[in-house]
C-alpha cells in the first residue's frame, strides 16, 4: 500500500494565511514568517522525496467551501471563461496566465492534454463523480457557470506546480460540506473514493508520463 505525504496546518487562519506568499502572509512579523518557512519547508521535503522515489509529485491543497453548489471543485489554475474555452476547443486556456497546475504533466507525455486532463473520461473530477462525488470540472460538469462561485487555486498551488519544480502537478481541492465533511460517516466515505479514485487516476498518469520509474 502507498500513503500520501502529509503536511497539516494546525495554525488559525486568523494567525497566518499559509496559502499566500511571506509577505502577505506574515504582515512582516518575523515569529510568523518562522511559521511560514517551517510549513513550506516541510512540503519541499515531501515532495522531493517522493520524485526521488517515484519520479514525479502529485501535489494537493485541500481545503474546505460552502458554495451554493454542492461539489468538488477543482482548481487547476484557470477561471471560468478560459476552463469554458480549453471545453469549447479554442486556445484560450493554452494562452491564459496563470498555465494550468496540470502543466508540467503535459510537458512530460505525448498524448496528454488539457482538456483530458480537465474533463476527459480518466480526469479526476471524472472519477470522482463516477465514486459518487460530483465534481467541477468533470465530464458531466466541465465549468462553472457564469454565476456561480468557484475556487481556482491559491499560492501554494501556482508555486509547487510552476516551472520551478518541473516534476510536479497538481490541484487545488474545495471539498463541499454537506455530503462530504458534515459526519463521521461521510467523511470515512470520501475518504475511501478519494483513495480509490486517487489510485485509478494515478494508473493513467503512469501510462501516460515519461515520469514513472
Amino acid at each position: 500500500d502507498k500513503k500520501p505525504y502529509l503536511v497539516v496546518a494546525r495554525v488559525a487562519r486568523t494567525k497566518i494565511d499559509l496559502n499566500r506568499d511571506l509577505e502577505q502572509a506574515s504582515c512582516g512579523n518575523a515569529e510568523v514568517a518562522y511559521t511560514w518557512g517551517q510549513y513550506h519547508k516541510a512540503i519541499e521535503a515531501a515532495i522531493d522525496e517522493a520524485i526521488e522515489t517515484f519520479g514525479y509529485a502529485l501535489y494537493i491543497d485541500l481545503h474546505g467551501q460552502s458554495h451554493p453548489v454542492r461539489r468538488l471543485e477543482l482548481g487547476y489554475l484557470l477561471k471560468t471563461p478560459a476552463l469554458k474555452a480549453n471545453y469549447n476547443g479554442t486556445d484560450a486556456a493554452q494562452n491564459s496566465e496563470p498555465k494550468t497546475s496540470v502543466q508540467n504533466l503535459i510537458n512530460n507525455s505525448e498524448n496528454l492534454t488539457i482538456k483530458a486532463m480537465l474533463t476527459g473520461e480518466n480526469a479526476f473530477g471524472t472519477i470522482m463523480e463516477k465514486s459518487g462525488f460530483p465534481a467541477v470540472p468533470s465530464l458531466n460538469d466541465p465549468y462553472p457557470k457564469e454565476y456561480e462561485a468557484y475556487f481556482t487555486g491559491g499560492y501554494n498551488t501556482r508555486r509547487y506546480t510552476s516551472p520551478d519544480y518541473p516534476k510536479v502537478f497538481g490541484m487545488q481541492i474545495e471539498a463541499n460540506f454537506h455530503g462530504v465533511r458534515n459526519s463521521p460517516e461521510n467523511r470515512a466515505k470520501f475518504a475511501d473514493a478519494f483513495a480509490r479514485s486517487m489510485d485509478e487516476y494515478l494508473a493513467f498518469i503512469e501510462a501516460n508520463s515519461t515520469w514513472a520509474k
